[in-house]
């Protein structure tokens, strides 16, 4: 990251990091330069010797991986760039803000904080959306901090605006907030340039893609959208939808785009990057689709 603008306090934080490994847990609103410090602290400490693992917890503007996704990698050493890093481990959220999945994104961040320290990585540095503002963004951070319990939290803020989630958290020796401020490199992308964004990853993700066809009844499908037994069912029939092609654990294998949904024969077709299909277990639909063009569109399902 030679051409990254660093602050004093990001090189105090990486000795402190070091002196005490743990979960490094980044909060900050959008445009705060988040990304940018997770992938300084991630590519730093990993060429400085130290095991890391990355968690890529922001799913509407992933640093590696497609975006409806959080994802974990394992970081070699050294690591010079994060841009051609590869996830280990996928869960699939199927959407690009958390509104609306609070559950699937506290399960998934779990269980991939658990994968990595089931493989022994000291230092799990996890970055996150900059859902911060209003009573559901404080809730949802302050439960996913309970339940990840890290050893450093790091709040990047220009006026105290992630200070409600910090406030309610209990005081002890047990982790270590570290209010920074926001780069003045950091600049505010608008809504186009973050759709654009999101379209360059969709299309990294799915420039190679096979047709599988499965068998209903022999899969598992999730999707709180998805209603078999009622006369919504047809209403996920909507070509271009997400669906997490998911193993035996629920951790994503591949993304898969749906082509055709054929409930009279019980048979599901889509398009996806090449995997294993025997390991597919689960489909899991999401509530995004891709158009043609490549952009992401919300599906607003039938209630």
């Amino acid at each position: 990251m030679t051409n990254t603008y660093i602050l004093p306090e990001w090189n105090r934080l990486l000795g402190e990091i070091k002196d005490n490994r743990g979960i490094v847990f980044l909060l900050g609103a959008t445009h705060s330069g988040k990304s940018t410090l997770t992938k300084f602290l991630a590519e730093t400490l990993s060429r400085e010797g130290e095991k890391v693992a990355l968690l890529d917890g922001d799913i509407g503007q992933s640093i590696f991986g497609p975006p409806t996704t959080l994802s974990l990698a394992f970081l070699p050493n050294p690591t010079e760039s994060l841009g051609a890093i590869q996830p280990h481990f996928r869960y699939f959220i199927g959407s690009n803000t958390p509104s609306g999945h609070f559950l699937p994104m506290i399960v998934g961040l779990k269980k991939l904080v658990d994968k990595a320290f089931q493989f022994g990585y000291h230092i799990t540095i996890i970055d996150t959306t900059g859902f911060v503002s209003g009573g559901a963004a404080v809730e949802l951070k302050r439960r996913k901090l309970e339940l990840l319990q890290p050893r450093h939290i790091v709040a990047l803020q220009l006026n105290r605006e992630v200070e409600d989630i910090l406030h309610g958290l209990p005081p002890g020796p047990a982790h270590t907030i570290h209010r920074l401020p926001v780069s003045p490199k950091a600049r505010i992308k608008s809504p186009e340039e973050r759709q654009a964004y999101r379209q360059k990853k969709y299309a990294e993700y799915f420039h190679d893609l096979k047709e599988y066809e499965f068998e209903l009844k022999k899969v598992r499908l999730w999707g709180r959208h998805y209603l078999p037994e009622s006369n919504l069912a047809n209403q996920v029939a909507v070509p271009g939808l997400l669906i997490g092609l998911n193993d035996a654990e629920n951790f994503s294998l591949a993304i898969g785009i749906l082509q055709e949904l054929n409930m009279k024969e019980g048979k599901i077709r889509l398009l996806a990057p090449p995997t294993n299909q025997k390991e597919v277990q689960i489909l899991q639909f999401g509530v995004i689709r891709i158009t043609p063009l490549g952009k992401d569109q919300p599906v607003a399902f039938g209630q």
